[in-house]
């Protein structure tokens, strides 16, 4: 962050001066990544937490619904993939629990852009809209696969704690490489169920 700063403002009418908001921006990323571990941390340790977790019966959707509440009632679908990589890295959930919850932590996320913007204009609203649509159609996807792809996942020699944070970066990156040429299609599908008003 500070490296950031003094790139910026030394050389702020440079080309050179323009990483800094970029490296600032990951300094500020990093910390905050930082903050939210050490937020959960206390939390995924607490006795009544793990006791909760344990009780999960693993069945998928109840497990991507449970992802859901909790991404909303924390406003952070990273802090949720946090604690379920903690838990996950603890033993008190396996993976067929805790890939489900990733999936639902990350439905939730879109669920909370939509929320936010929700009294905004039309035009505005698209855009979380599409976000949504795109990760209903990447969670439905996953579901499908999921049942057979665990037990392969379980046989790799992957601390679960990496587990859970690697699945989550995969999806995020697959969905976006995999529907970026149905982008014209959802935005099509946002303008129809969202038009502009009249002025």
């Amino acid at each position: 962050i500070i490296v950031g700063v003094v790139v910026f403002l030394s050389r702020r009418n440079e080309r050179a001066g323009q990483i800094g908001p970029v490296v600032l921006g990951l300094g500020v990323m990093i910390l905050a990544l930082q903050l939210i571990a050490a937020a959960t941390m206390p939390l995924a340790q607490g006795a009544g937490v793990k006791t909760l977790f344990a009780q999960i019966s693993g069945d998928l959707m109840l497990d991507v619904l449970l992802g859901v509440i909790l991404a909303l009632l924390c406003y952070s679908s990273l802090a949720v993939v946090l604690l379920v990589a903690t838990l996950a890295g603890s033993n008190v959930i396996p993976a067929h629990v805790a890939l489900p919850l990733v999936l639902g932590a990350n439905l939730g996320s879109g669920l909370l852009a939509l929320f936010t913007m929700w009294r905004a204009d039309a035009v505005t609203r698209r855009v979380p809209l599409g976000n949504f649509l795109f990760k209903v159609i990447g969670v439905s996807l996953v579901l499908v696969a999921l049942p057979f792809a665990t037990p392969w996942v379980q046989t790799l020699q992957i601390n679960p704690r990496d587990l859970v944070v690697y699945f989550h970066l995969a999806f995020n990156v697959a969905l976006a490489l995999l529907l970026l040429k149905f982008t014209d299609r959802i935005a099509a599908l946002t303008e129809r169920w969202l038009p502009e008003s009249a002025d």
